[in-house]
């Protein structure tokens, strides 16, 4: 082996600064990946739940079994009410 990858990759600092450009880009849409996720209380965690529930019932993504598992009628009867339909809660 003629180069050791702590030649190519001093310390790992190229990869340690991967997530501050993740933020910082989430920041310029007004998101923070450092929230909690939450699909009740959140609009942009519920649209992202929707999404992934669509996947997963045309089999583009394999399912599986959730760590928290979430209530869809739940979270329509929140979102779909129209008088959420104006708040945006993020």
């Amino acid at each position: 082996q003629i180069f050791s990858t702590a030649f190519i990759f001093p310390a790992g600092n190229v990869f340690n600064h991967i997530p501050f450009w993740y933020q910082t880009a989430a920041k310029l849409y007004d998101m923070d990946l450092k929230s909690t996720y939450d699909p009740y209380s959140n609009k942009l965690d519920y649209w992202t739940e929707d999404i992934l529930q669509r996947a997963y019932l045309r089999g583009l993504l394999p399912y599986e079994e959730a760590h928290e598992p979430v209530d869809l009628k739940k979270m329509e009867a929140i979102w779909l009410n129209p008088k959420n339909q104006t708040e945006s809660s993020q």
